[in-house]
């Protein structure tokens, strides 16, 4: 009887996956989303890299001669020449109203204005029309205030090589303490196996969870499944029906995945190296997994109990709206993983694969609430497996009418 039902689940499963993998449209996705994520990921930082290459003029009109030429040199170091200071010490009402009209007419990109007044108050004005510019903001403070602090040490009798050994800045060599011992920073390959499962779990579940209820309904509406359960159970097709469709989902992301470390090669022209520990892939298999099949079986058991996408449509968001949930605590818990929030938050079930597994990269939990938290997404697993079988063994015959959540829940009695 078990080899009897492995085999229609096993044939069931093959039909399937078969008939997924072999489609234009997967060979398309599999291939092209890599790349269509790297020019998502590098436009960004192209575009970025691209205007901080472009040369800024500024003028920089100071009523202190001996302060001007120090704060054109400290904003040409840290801008790396790429904004040009041009100084200018006429520091009345009329020039600026002359700098105003050459910032109108684009002849200038900015100008900074320390007149005797900003000097005396330290309020000083930095005008520009590009107001989305808060890195070159930022950069032309710093100078001011170190070429300012230059000045004012000066003052007070200390040296230019004195003043820079007192003020210059420390190299911060980021370490992350695992088992006992001290090891190289991994804030980046964290933060992208995040970025990597949060993308993975809602294109994975919003597309193959959502196949696997429109592929029931496609074979309850056409009566095919009357056909099919005179060879095989509800169970059975169900079983066979989110191995399958999750079989393509991992078979995609293990092609992602290789082509991704593909692209980060060092032996790549152009790749960076990347390094992933281990432990983060095996706990990202797990959670997918795990999560995978949770909620492909409540997709699995919405597809069976109504007859078309329209009437199935408020239930899908009550599925998803855990993940939504995730996504938006995601911030929180990764900035403190271990907090009370955070710990509740990761074992809920229907959070679980997205929170926990951010809590293990960004600061390792204790094993208990690991081992806690995957028995209760295990369990609640088993029981959304066990509901959604019950619901599937008598919607998949049902039609006609929209069923109501009371008659759904007859439907677990019946069955």
């Amino acid at each position: 009887m078990v080899s009897r039902r492995f085999r229609n689940t096993w044939i069931i499963f093959k039909h399937e996956y078969l008939k997924r993998v072999r489609t234009r449209s997967f060979l398309i996705t599999t291939s092209m989303m890599p790349f269509f994520m790297a020019v998502i990921v590098g436009l960004p930082a192209l575009a970025g890299r691209t205007a901080r290459a472009q040369v800024q003029h500024v003028v920089l009109v100071c009523a202190d001669p001996k302060l001007a030429g120090p704060i054109q040199e400290s904003i040409s170091r840290a801008t790396k020449g790429t904004y040009q200071v041009k100084i200018v010490g006429d520091a009345s009402a009329a020039q600026r109203e002359r700098l105003l009209g050459d910032l109108n007419a684009n002849r200038i990109d900015g100008y900074i204005w320390m007149d005797s007044d900003a000097l005396a108050s330290g309020d000083v004005t930095y005008a520009r029309r590009n107001v989305g510019d808060l890195m070159g903001q930022q950069t032309v403070r710093a100078a001011i205030s170190q070429a300012l602090s230059h000045q004012r040490l000066a003052e007070k009798g200390v040296s230019l090589a004195d003043s820079d050994r007192m003020l210059k800045g420390i190299d911060l060599d980021a370490v992350m303490v695992g088992g006992g011992k001290e090891r190289q920073d991994r804030s980046l390959a964290a933060l992208l196996t995040v970025f990597l499962i949060v993308l993975v779990l809602f294109v994975t579940l919003l597309s193959y969870g959502v196949m696997v209820m429109r592929s029931v309904m496609e074979e309850k509406a056409s009566r095919v499944m009357e056909i099919l359960l005179c060879s095989a159970t509800a169970e059975e097709l169900m079983g066979g029906k989110i191995l399958g469709v999750g079989a393509v989902g991992l078979t995609q992301v293990i092609a992602w995945a290789a082509m991704g470390f593909l692209i980060a090669s060092p032996k790549v022209p152009g790749g960076a190296s990347l390094h992933i520990p281990s432990s983060f892939i095996a706990y990202f298999l797990l959670f997918y997994l795990l999560g995978y099949v949770l909620y492909s079986a409540m997709f699995a058991a919405v597809g069976a109990a109504f007859n078309s996408t329209d009437e199935a449509q408020q239930w899908t968001f009550v599925i998803i709206s855990p993940l939504i949930v995730a996504a938006t605590l995601m911030t929180p818990v990764a900035v403190s993983p271990n907090s009370g929030m955070a710990v509740v938050a990761s074992m809920i079930p229907f959070c679980a694969p997205v929170l926990m597994y951010l809590r293990i990269v960004a600061e390792r939990p204790p094993a208990w609430q690991i081992l806690l938290c995957v028995l209760l997404l295990i369990i609640t697993t088993i029981g959304a497996l066990r509901v959604g079988a019950r619901v599937y063994r008598v919607g998949i015959l049902m039609y006609g009418k929209r069923p109501t959540l009371r008659e759904m829940l007859k439907w677990l009695r019946y069955a």
